[in-house]
């Protein structure tokens, strides 16, 4: 487009009369043009400043200079982000916007701000956010749309268009929006699949923080029947494996801050069972610290595919760091590096404490046995022990997991059952009885559950972890020698010094027992967990330990003596 006509249609549009010879105006409109692709991404990036009377030719070129300073700054953020395959933050701002004015996606720095950049883990009060439920692919029709500069299909129901969803989100108030259809990158043609693959190792894991994060006071649109479609509460339709109650990626989407989407000023079916679930959903997700709920909220949800299931339990894990959302990636490996992303080290306690393994010597269960099981011991609800760190933090593979702080090992000891038979009969020993060889005493005490294989020729240390009202001991060999362990390029932690130890069950015992027990010897130890190879490996019980471990698997049990 001429500067010319240019600068008559913003003058037209937004009520101006600036002249092309004012000062450096034909150097904006040149530079206005040369970054944009119509008139309507022109108009969307200076819109908010283009109407000051005090506008002249050079002060636009800085307005326009600072747009493209905090779109740079953005990139380099973006750019970074990366470290040894992992997002080193879960604050990620969204590369697009809808600008609804505009009608154009357009880069989240046209959004205007109060200071000359973003404050980090801050997005603008004006950014809205849009949350739906697919509907099935045979409802759904493509759309290439200059909204996007038709630089991807847009996925939306057949029964809506674009125009009426943003009629729409014009009357509720809206101004900028975020909607994944349209400001994260769909498939689309094959010489554009590469960058979508890329974009989406960054953008998908961090959807969570544009609807979470601060302030939180900003708008969730909400459809619940799908994109653009009307409100309905119909008994059958909040089933349906398609609804919004039902899909996984809404969970981190459920705010208290929603608006509903898609009204139509008729009566709303069933509306009682509708807001029951809202309101319980509302609840579900403002608990803090850990919450079994939660978790299995999303893991009952359908999704497209069991990694988005994985990915969703960021939100749950409450991740500071992510793992890249990777199409390639397995579910157990995907599984494996949101573990070690865990933020709070008492989710990850939480799994490796709770949840009995289903491979030999694993710390933690596979994510099958994780969404289908149920946890062997009882929630943590107080805990006091020690964090349980996770090595090359940063890297690919599953790192050394390892204590630090207090963590008590006792002197070593056998562990066996009281009555041979108790150990067949019933899902816990009635009583069971550690001898401590050097002490010459022994303490038989009656665990409220157990997972694990024991054996009672073995000798074990003991790490003590404290919670309330119950106590987890977790039962380790002790394999001697420490490890040349390389120093933690992050964190720059010792590991030369731990002492390396095999997993093989846990135990939880009520206070009383506890109390017994606190006059043994025990004394502050950094300790690291062996993988699965390596206690294979350095174990002294491997063929009697393997043996053990594939019966209780035929058994279908989830501990095992002798």
């Amino acid at each position: 487009m001429p500067t010319e006509i240019l600068l008559h249609h913003l003058n037209d549009v937004l009520g101006t009369s600036h002249k092309l010879t004012t000062d450096g105006m034909r150097s904006l409109l040149k530079e206005i043009t040369g970054t944009s692709h119509d008139f309507g991404e022109a108009y969307g990036k200076v819109r908010h400043w283009w109407a000051s009377p005090q506008l002249d030719g050079v002060q636009g070129l800085i307005h326009y200079a600072s747009l493209y300073k905090r779109e740079a700054t953005h990139e380099v953020y973006r750019r970074h982000a990366i470290e040894n395959s992992s997002l080193r933050s879960s604050y990620m701002p969204p590369r697009r916007v809808w600008d609804l004015y505009s009608n154009r996606v357009l880069p989240l720095g046209v959004i205007p701000t109060d200071d000359d950049g973003d404050r980090f883990g801050v997005l603008p009060d004006q950014l809205w956010t849009i949350s739906h439920s697919w509907v099935a692919d045979a409802e759904r029709t493509m759309v290439w749309t200059p909204i996007n500069n038709k630089r991807w299909p847009v996925p939306i129901p057949r029964a809506t268009s674009l125009e009426h969803i943003r009629v729409e989100l014009l009357n509720m108030g809206a101004e900028y929006v975020w909607l994944d259809v349209l400001c994260l990158r769909q498939q689309g043609r094959k010489e554009d699949e590469n960058r979508r693959i890329e974009e989406w190792k960054i953008d998908v894991p961090t959807i969570g923080y544009i609807y979470q994060g601060k302030p939180r006071s900003r708008p969730c649109i909400t459809y619940f029947n799908g994109l653009g479609l009307p409100l309905t509460t119909e008994l059958g339709l909040l089933s349906s494996d398609r609804h919004w109650f039902n899909r996984v990626w809404t969970l981190q989407e459920s705010l208290t801050t929603w608006l509903p989407g898609g009204l139509t000023g008729e009566a709303l079916p069933a509306g009682e069972e509708f807001f029951s679930r809202l309101d319980a959903l509302a609840q579900l997700v403002s608990i803090e610290g850990l919450n079994d709920h939660l978790v299995s909220e999303l893991i009952r949800r359908r999704c497209t595919r069991e990694l988005d299931r994985i990915a969703g339990l960021t939100y749950c894990f409450r991740c500071h760091t992510l793992p890249l959302y990777d199409e390639t990636v397995s579910v157990e490996n995907a599984w494996k590096f949101l573990l070690k992303h865990a933020t709070s080290s008492s989710w990850r306690h939480s799994v490796f404490l709770r949840y009995a393994v289903d491979t030999p010597f694993a710390l933690f269960p596979s994510w099958n046995t994780y969404s289908v099981g149920e946890p062997i011991l009882s929630q943590m609800t107080g805990y006091r022990g020690p964090e349980l760190n996770v090595s090359q933090f940063y890297a690919r593979n599953a790192g050394q997991y390892y204590h630090t702080g207090y963590s008590f090992l006792s002197e070593a000891c056998e562990i066996s059952t009281v009555d041979s038979c108790a150990a067949e009969d019933g899902p816990t020993p009635a009583k069971v009885r550690l001898y401590f060889p050097c002490e010459g005493r022994s303490f038989a005490i009656t665990p409220m559950a157990i997972h694990g294989v024991l054996l009672s020729t073995a000798l074990y240390r003991i790490v003590r972890i404290r919670s309330v009202p119950y106590q987890f001991w977790v039962v380790v060999e002790d394999v001697s020698e420490p490890l040349p362990y390389h120093l933690d390029a992050q964190r720059q932690l010792p590991r030369a010094c731990a002492r390396p130890v095999v997993k093989w069950a846990v135990l939880q015992i009520s206070e009383h027992d506890e109390d017994r027990l606190l006059g043994l010897v025990a004394h502050d130890q950094e300790i690291m967990y062996l993988s699965e190879a390596e206690s294979l490996q350095r174990t002294k019980y491997r063929e009697k330990y393997l043996q053990m471990f594939q019966q209780m698997k035929a058994a279908g049990r989830t501990h095992m003596f002798t």
